[in-house]
């Protein structure tokens, strides 16, 4: 559990395994590159948000 709540502060290594997971996943469902580019930004975008909510509190 030590490992998730470090992938919970740092917001770069979330990134990272976002595009880890993704893009491979991606590539293997998507042949068109323009859904493909939507969803990467879409990663970055729930990569992102969980670090913006933890700031508001």
């Amino acid at each position: 559990m030590e490992i998730i709540e470090i992938v919970k502060k740092k917001l770069w290594l979330r990134i990272f395994l976002y595009l880890l997971i993704g893009i491979p996943v991606g590539l293997l469902m998507v042949d068109n590159e323009l859904l493909l580019g939507l969803g990467l930004i879409l990663l970055f975008v729930v990569a992102l948000k969980e670090e913006n909510s933890k700031q508001k509190k």
